[in-house]
């Protein structure tokens, strides 16, 4: 299996003018999550290649006064028709329309701000802690000591981890909190001990994942054949050696060097799998508005405007996943249009929750007071 980097695409006029600053910014914040992007990501500048479209691509447009080059334009055309987000770059947004091509000029664009750009950009890689997250599938009487070390190791990484004896508190419906979380998660890692799969939980996890479209990444243990049913799963076979002093028991963990190759997996396992969920929903909501007199603007991890014509109807906000108030409130509070319409695909979400959405959106409005400022509010309505 060929690995699929993070993909940094830089393109425009003054790409070369502000490559290097932006580009050493963008690897800190890798290595601020245990990433190395010189491993990890691959930058591509020009229009001498397009991205690896299997991969999750982000660019960014450094406009000027020149002329655009026409392969960099065709970058910029062929990445927005995927759904996937180009950051437009000027050095004033008063000369906008005059230094980016006519496919970007709907497009938000933004002065250069290094420090703001590559924050935009880890957002874009969904490589934020709320949205990088895994789920920890395993049987507890043969695979406890591995889980916990990946959930440890994982969690060091900057990834929000998902394991029922840590993630569930007491209490709570353990089965509707498991159902929830999946669909929020971006991939499953699958511990395919001896007997996982004849665990009725284990066995419901795995097809959940694929009812929802996850990645998954499987670890075989050792002298045992892949479980039948899971071959769309990406497969890592262990052996006695992978196991610390050859201990392959409910409290044995990996060597450093096998658990770095399963996070180096699960890394480019997740690209795959946000790839193929984000594509779904992006390209399902292009095709619902394809023969309804409307067309689409997908802005750089934010909105979708829904425009006829030149005239602006409503924003969509699409989410990978379950939304939540505090993702809407992000853009809420820098609000360009009267209506927006929040949009998910429904997968995996547990009864309550979809409850709770279907209330919010028959809400004409909502408002919400701290109790000290309630009372400053009955007095300026009595």
């Amino acid at each position: 299996m060929n690995d699929i980097d993070y993909q940094l695409v830089f393109i425009g006029q003054e790409r070369t003018a502000h490559r290097d600053a932006l580009l050493d910014l963008v690897k800190q914040r890798f290595s601020d999550i245990g990433l190395n992007f010189d491993d990890e990501g691959e930058l591509l500048e020009g229009g001498g290649t397009m991205p690896d479209w299997k991969g999750f691509p982000v660019a960014v447009w450094f406009g000027g006064t020149s002329a655009p080059d026409a392969d960099e334009v065709n970058v910029v055309k062929e990445m927005l028709a995927r759904g996937f987000s180009v950051f437009s770059v000027v050095a004033s947004l008063q000369n906008y329309s005059a230094c980016v091509p006519d496919i970007l000029r709907p497009i938000n664009g933004q002065v250069v701000d290094y420090l703001r750009i590559a924050t935009e950009i880890m957002k874009a890689f969904r490589l934020v802690r709320k949205y990088r997250q895994a789920f920890i599938s395993y049987k507890r009487d043969e695979s406890s000591g591995v889980a916990s070390q990946l959930f440890h190791e994982l969690t060091e990484k900057g990834y929000k981890v998902f394991l029922d004896t840590i993630s569930v508190d007491a209490g709570v419906d353990f089965q509707k909190a498991l159902w929830s979380r999946m669909a929020d998660v971006d991939l499953l890692i699958l511990l395919d001990s001896p007997k996982a799969l004849s665990s009725e939980w284990v066995y419901k996890e795995f097809l959940r994942s694929c009812d929802l479209g996850m990645g998954a990444v499987q670890l075989i243990w050792p002298n045992h054949k892949r479980t039948p049913g899971t071959e769309f799963s990406t497969p890592i076979s262990l052996t006695e050696k992978d196991f610390e002093n050859d201990m392959v028991d409910r409290t044995g963990v990996l060597i450093d060097a096998t658990l770095q190759k399963v996070v180096e997996v699960v890394e480019n396992e997740r690209i795959r799998s946000l790839n193929a969920r984000r594509t779904r929903l992006v390209e399902g909501l292009l095709s619902l508005v394809a023969d309804k007199g409307v067309s689409l603007v997908v802005h750089p991890a934010r909105q979708v405007d829904i425009l006829k014509g030149t005239e602006k109807l409503a924003e969509v906000l699409p989410f990978v996943g379950v939304p939540d108030s505090f993702s809407v409130h992000e853009h809420e509070k820098d609000k360009a249009h009267d209506q927006t319409y929040v949009v998910y695909n429904g997968l995996g979400v547990d009864e309550q929750w979809a409850e709770h959405l279907k209330w919010l959106n028959n809400k004409a409005t909502v408002e919400v007071f701290q109790v000290d400022d309630f009372g400053t509010y009955i007095g300026r309505i009595a």
